[in-house]
Parts: C-alpha cells; structure tokens; sequence
C-alpha cells in the first residue's frame, strides 16, 4: 500500500504547495481523500484500472476547488464520491453550471454518495465521525489489507478523532497552526497537540498535513511542525507535496 500527498496546504496554494488531497493506493482500490488543487496530479499516479473513491471531509473551498478539473481525467471510466448527505446536493450544485463541466458531460461517471457517521461495509470497511471544525466535516477510518488508515483534517482535538486513531497503523491529520489556539472556533489543530492525541489513541505513525498557508510559509516550516511533534511522539512526519510512503 503506498500513500502519496499530492497537496499539502490548507487554505491556498503557495511555493510550498498545493491545497489538500491525498491518494492511498491499495491493491484492488484507489483511495482519495479530499479533492483540493493538488488533485490534478493524479494522471501521473493513479492506476486506472481500480475502483476510485473520494472522500470528501466537507465542502470548506480549499478541499473541494480541484473537483473543477475532473474533465481532465479522461482515462479514469467511474468515480465515487462519498460526502456528507447534507452536503449531496450542495456539491451536486457546485459541479454544474455555471460554476464547471456539469457531471452528466464528464468523461468520467461520477456517482455522489450521501454518508453520515456510522460503520460502512461497502466497498471496504470504514468508519465515519463528525469532527470539530465550523461546519460540518467527517473524518474517516478505512480498513484495508490488515491495516488501518484514519483521515482527520479540518478539525481541532476532539474525541471523535481519537476514537477514529485508535491503533491506526497511519494517523494522517491536519496541523495548521504553528502553536495552540485559545480561540478554535475555526476548528484547527497544532503540532503538538495532534502528537499528543497520537499517543492516547496508541497511533503507530504520525503524518501531518494541511498546513495553513498564511503560517508555513516554507517548506522548512512543514518539516519543524514533525520536529515539535517528534518531542512528544517520535514516529511524526511532515507530508510534503509529492511525497509517497509505504505502509
């Protein structure tokens, strides 16, 4: 299985990035978690004889705006998107005119799938909980190929993110802030706080991502956020753009 972040920053695109999206490749399924700018790399990646599925954790613009592009996808035949059911017919609208390429002229079928909190069997095991961020926004738990992968980005430390990390084998969350927040109206996690929540929930592997680009201005940035997380749980990396892992 190989994880591979094609976008990396939260908010907008910067020298150090590309807004949010994340492709774990498994044996029999491509697996897509979020659908910002740095999703049109996925012609250089995606096998396109699997089943493709997308997450979508919830319809804040920077995880949604690379969804523009899907006509570009030409050799990719069918596409799942899973999103929260209150969001079904917002996203349905987004992809329409006059905003782009409605679906029904996309070169790639595209099924929308409503989905709430709850346990999924369907086309693998996953679970699903609400995270704490503004609006409403899901975080994800997928089991596959003995191991477990959990998605959690935009959201601030909550238990529904840890009950989503219990002994993941990759924990991928956000960390946008540089330092704790007195304020998480937003929502938003920081370095050391996710690392602490790794160690509760007994996460094998750290990765964070969605950076804000206001803050990490550099990739060097990126790569402190790990170093301050590594203090308090050593098995942390930063995800940079184009980055591939191996679980």
């Amino acid at each position: 299985m190989k994880i591979t972040f094609l976008g990396t920053n939260g908010w907008y695109d910067t020298l150090a990035g590309n807004t949010i999206c994340t492709l774990v490749e498994t044996n029999k399924f491509n697996i897509i978690f979020d659908a910002g700018n740095g999703i049109y790399k996925l012609n250089q990646y995606l096998n396109f004889n699997k089943p493709t599925i997308l997450f979508i954790s919830h319809l804040h613009i920077d995880h949604i705006e690379g969804l523009h592009i899907l006509g570009s996808f030409s050799k990719l035949s069918k596409l799942d998107i899973y999103v929260f059911e209150d969001y079904v017919s917002k996203l349905r609208y987004l992809l329409s005119h006059p905003f782009t390429m409605p679906i029904k002229d996309l070169p790639t079928k595209v099924t929308i799938h409503g989905i709430k909190e709850g346990e999924y069997t369907k086309p693998f095991p996953f679970t699903v909980k609400a995270l704490t961020h503004v609006d409403p926004t899901l975080g994800f738990r997928i089991k596959t190929e003995g191991k477990i992968i959990t998605y959690c980005c935009d959201t601030g430390i909550c238990k529904n993110a840890e009950l989503l990390s219990q002994k993941a084998d990759i924990l991928i969350h956000e960390s946008s802030y540089l330092e704790k927040q007195p304020n998480i109206k937003w929502g938003h996690a920081s370095p050391e706080e996710v690392a602490a929540l790794s160690v509760k929930a007994g996460v094998k592997k750290l990765v964070l991502t969605h950076f804000a680009a206001n803050l990490y201005t550099t990739i060097k940035l990126k790569k402190y956020a790990a170093k301050k997380a590594q203090k308090i749980f050593q098995n942390t990396i930063s995800a940079l753009d184009d980055m591939t892992i191996e679980v």
